[in-house]
């Protein structure tokens, strides 16, 4: 375990010196996306839990089941054709300003947010149906909140959870791509 990479093949220089610009891009794409997941999906679930029945809670569930349903590559290339070739205020592609991560970015962060979105509204459900909050609430309104903030507060690590979920199921499917690449490579060398 030396860290040598050695040179690549098509550049011939380092392959550390490759990876590090890309890697940088990659760690930047990823927290937007983070960020642009969690933004909507904390304050929508929350709204789904307290309106729930109502046209709150179907506008979140149908955007939970759209962004679990839907292929990401699908949405990116509508989201595209869209913005980038129809109406053209974002670029297609490219690096540079704050107007290359937009797309990309929603499109990594519309799958997280629709599971968050169902999870935090399954949390704060729970948390409402609590003989607690129950007493709270016929106490009066303003207790209520007080104490709806503080249960809140209580459940926000279901969305670590979810977190921790995709950060491994992407490890996982890194791994398999890797694994399934060196079989083919030895299987091309050795034929």
């Amino acid at each position: 375990m030396q860290g040598d990479l050695g040179k690549g093949i098509q550049y011939k220089i380092p392959v550390i010196e490759l990876i590090g610009p890309r890697l940088w891009n990659s760690i930047m794409l990823a927290a937007v996306s983070m960020v642009m997941a969690v933004l909507p999906a904390l304050p929508l679930g929350v709204l789904a839990a307290v309106k729930r029945g109502q046209l709150w809670d179907r506008i979140a569930m149908g955007i939970g089941l759209g962004g679990q349903s839907l292929p990401s590559f699908w949405l990116a290339l509508i989201l595209v054709l869209i913005f980038a070739v129809r109406l053209k205020p974002l670029p297609a592609s490219g690096i540079g300003t704050w107007h290359h991560f937009i797309l990309p970015s929603f499109t990594l962060g519309w799958f997280i947010s629709a599971g968050a979105t169902r999870l935090v509204r399954s949390s704060m459900l729970e948390v409402l149906d609590t003989e607690y909050v129950k007493l709270a609430r016929s106490k009066g309104v303003a207790e209520a909140v007080g104490d709806l903030e503080a249960r809140a507060a209580e459940r926000a690590d279901p969305c670590g959870d979810l977190h921790r979920l995709y950060v491994w199921r992407h490890h996982r499917l890194v791994h398999y791509s890797r694994d399934r690449v060196r079989l083919a490579w030895h299987r091309s060398v050795s034929v």
